[in-house]
């Protein structure tokens, strides 16, 4: 997960904007905008998907929810740090993936946690 919102204000994440002005509204600026959003939560499950084929995370954990759980540690910062101005929030989100991760993750020598 490269970008956690929290070092960037401005507008915060276009697409999570976008989405909440058109989530409810039919028609093809929705459609793109959950496309973008469906190919973005690919991106994660499929890094979760080749960590844990690594052996990087366990066996035992449902990548789609692990996945679901990233993304929405990094949605819930962008929200934070826009509406609520909440300066820390990109922060929390990092220490909440890592967290996460490390909850998930195997112990095996030469990986890092």
């Amino acid at each position: 997960m490269g970008r956690i919102p929290g070092t960037r204000r401005a507008g915060g994440c276009f697409f999570a904007a976008a989405a909440a002005d058109v989530d409810s509204q039919p028609g093809p600026v929705r459609d793109r905008i959950a496309a973008t959003g469906r190919a973005g939560i690919a991106a994660i499950t499929a890094d979760v998907e080749t960590a844990q084929r690594r052996g990087e995370i366990r066996a035992d954990i449902e990548v789609r929810q692990l996945a679901f759980e990233l993304h929405a540690y990094a949605m819930e910062a962008n929200w934070a740090l826009l509406l609520l101005d909440d300066d820390g929030a990109g922060e929390r989100a990092r220490t909440a993936i890592d967290a996460a991760l490390a909850r998930v993750g195997t112990t095996q020598e030469g990986v890092e946690s």
